[in-house]
């Protein structure tokens, strides 16, 4: 199974920079795909635990602009997608977004809705939200 994992994780690597992604353009609500490109200097948060589990508070945690405080991260990755595909700690928390931010919150009514607020934020400030992958709690 860690063979597994290191093979995974090497053909991700390999892989990184021809990469086609999305990006999130606020003003009209499209998406646009193009190369992904790196944004120097990369200088990354890694996020693995919260103190907030619930409400928009989370956003707080997770070094959401204008909720955090003022900070320097420029890319933010949420913990752990694990080997055996179950999502844990802050990716649990992505993937269930509605569960955990509420039917209260700021940012939408839905999972996707709520996703979708957060990664336009990020983006606007220059930040990428991404998860690690083949970790574990």
């Amino acid at each position: 199974m860690k063979l597994l994992c290191l093979a995974l994780f090497v053909i991700l690597a390999l892989s990184f920079e021809i990469h086609k992604t999305r990006t999130y353009h606020e003003n009209d609500g499209s998406f646009n795909a193009g190369v992904l490109k790196n944004n120097y200097p990369i200088r990354l948060a890694w996020i693995n635990r919260s103190p907030y589990w619930y409400g928009d508070n989370i956003a707080k945690g997770w070094g959401v602009p204008g909720y955090a405080p003022d900070h320097l991260f420029n890319y933010i990755v949420l913990t752990f997608w694990s080997c055996n595909g179950a999502a844990k700690d802050m990716v649990q928390m992505w993937r269930d977004a509605k569960l955990y931010f509420g039917d209260q919150t700021k940012f939408g009514s839905t999972t996707a809705d709520i996703q979708k607020s957060l990664r336009a934020i990020y983006n606007k400030n220059g930040i990428k939200i991404m998860a690690s992958a083949f970790g574990d709690s």
